[in-house]
């Protein structure tokens, strides 16, 4: 499938880009692929949610098996549905919404 194909059916739009916008994905490249060279990151992060963050800590146990459905997809080429990937993404907007909440309450410094 080429680019024009993706346009033509409407899964990519026309984008100007500017200077900032690439400087604003390299940082993000530079800090994943710091990150990456960390082992299990993700499921650190996860786990430390509830005292770092007051994520309740039920919630753990589906966002570690959303994690593990993202490995295999990532490393293994194990397909994912897209049920589990838009439940994936609504859970990451839920758990932003959350620690943005609980930044506000908690530590209304940092905002």
């Amino acid at each position: 499938m080429t680019l024009e194909n993706l346009l033509r059916i409407g899964k990519l739009k026309a984008h100007a880009v500017g200077r900032v916008e690439i400087e604003r994905l390299f940082a993000s490249a530079d800090r994943a692929l710091r990150d990456a060279g960390e082992p299990g990151h993700h499921q650190l992060l996860i786990q430390s949610l509830p005292k770092s963050a007051g994520v309740d800590p039920a919630r753990i146990k589906l966002l570690d098996a959303l994690r593990t459905l993202r490995n295999k997809a990532d490393y293994s080429g194990e397909p994912v549905s897209d049920a589990v990937a838009w439940e994936a993404v609504e859970e990451a907007r839920r758990l932003v919404a959350e620690v943005r909440e609980w930044i506000r309450a908690n530590r209304p410094e940092l905002t």
